[in-house]
């Protein structure tokens, strides 16, 4: 859509390997660069208010580039897109952030077990404001 791409969003094409790592080495440059990143792991927004699985490849650009992970769980934006569309609806968005995570430092260094560290803190952290909200 046109605010993405007003954004600069790199866009991963899962189609073509060739080109998403264009993009993923686009991203590492930037990182290294001093750019933020923002990440959803999911690959996609959920159509309901559950967390879906993680994409392995998720947080490989912080892997590379040696630059923390800062975690962070929104609520109710499932609320906010139409199904299928980006037309936005007024509504109250809950956002949290977590501490910065550096993936190195991780004891286990097995790649599937950093996205599921990640995403179990995630979890914990969206959980947290769905109870409060």
């Amino acid at each position: 859509s046109w605010w993405m791409r007003a954004q600069k969003t790199l866009f991963i094409d899962r189609d073509n390997l060739r080109e998403g790592l264009k993009v993923i080495k686009e991203g590492i440059e930037l990182l290294k660069n001093g750019h933020s990143i923002v990440i959803f792991p999911e690959g996609t927004r959920s159509k309901t208010a559950e967390l879906l699985p993680f994409k392995k490849g998720s947080f490989k650009l912080a892997t590379k580039s040696g630059v923390p992970v800062i975690p962070f769980a929104i609520k109710g934006t499932d609320d906010v897109f139409e199904n299928n569309k980006f037309n936005l609806k007024p509504k109250t968005i809950y956002f949290t952030v977590g501490e910065p995570i550096v993936l190195s430092e991780i004891e286990d260094t097995n790649k599937d077990n950093h996205t599921q560290y990640i995403r179990d803190i995630i979890e914990k952290m969206y959980n947290e404001i769905r109870s409060e909200n």
